[in-house]
């Protein structure tokens, strides 16, 4: 799911809110990691998030994603595929809208990604809370994440921050990280084209903290209508 889903994972989505991307189709995540935007009454969303390293295919499946909006919360599941989907392929992840003040472009979300059973290795069940905030320079976001210890063996409670901010119509740039050395903590580039108002490529990095990690090439798919 672009992210749907990754890294504590299974996620939600980006709605840029800034004037200059009203109306165009964003992820369910800024780059690894959700936002603070919820899709529409009655929207879908379909993405396809693939990782390599060096060329090579790494140990992360290929995650194929679909969100639906109901308004103040949206609902999604992830379905794994290709290497090291397990047999338990299947991810949930979840967004509620808390509080928001569309003046100020303030909003405060939770939400919960890669969801799971015990078997499935990337299932981390992680829960979240996010506040974001918009100025005139791009949007900030600041939060809270919590996922399973038994997973992420250490630093299973972190800090998220991100940013993001349209470039033209058809580009835009994001920037996410979550502390600490567990399987989701990193820094996270990345750039958004929008091939039509209802979907787009990203092209990510990942730069995990732990640095006995590989970093990973992220490209994702994302289909909103």
């Amino acid at each position: 799911m672009r992210n749907t889903v990754m890294a504590v994972v299974s996620v939600s989505i980006l709605v840029l809110g800034l004037a200059a991307r009203e109306g165009w189709s964003t992820p369910n995540t800024l780059v690894a990691f959700p936002g603070a935007d919820i899709y529409g009454t009655g929207k879908v969303h379909l993405d396809v998030d693939t990782y390599s390293t060096r060329g090579v295919t790494m140990d992360f499946p290929t995650y194929f994603g679909l969100e639906f909006g109901l308004g103040k919360a949206e609902v999604g599941f992830d379905v794994l595929g290709g290497q090291n989907a397990g047999d338990k392929p299947v991810l949930l992840n979840g967004k509620v809208l808390l509080t928001e003040d569309q003046k100020q472009g303030f909003r405060v979300v939770a939400g919960a990604f890669n969801v799971g059973q015990s078997s499935q290795p990337l299932a981390f069940n992680v829960v979240y809370v996010t506040a974001a905030k918009s100025t005139p320079v791009g949007r900030f976001h600041l939060g809270v994440m919590h996922g399973s210890k038994t997973k992420l063996v250490k630093d299973e409670t972190a800090l998220h921050a991100a940013f993001d901010r349209p470039l033209t119509k058809k580009w835009s740039f994001a920037v996410d990280a979550c502390t600490g050395k567990s399987a989701i903590g990193s820094v996270n580039p990345g750039v958004y084209y929008y091939l039509t108002p209802n979907s787009d490529i990203l092209v990510g990095w990942n730069r995990y903290n732990d640095r006995t990690l590989s970093d990973t090439l992220y490209a994702a798919y994302d289909l909103t209508w």
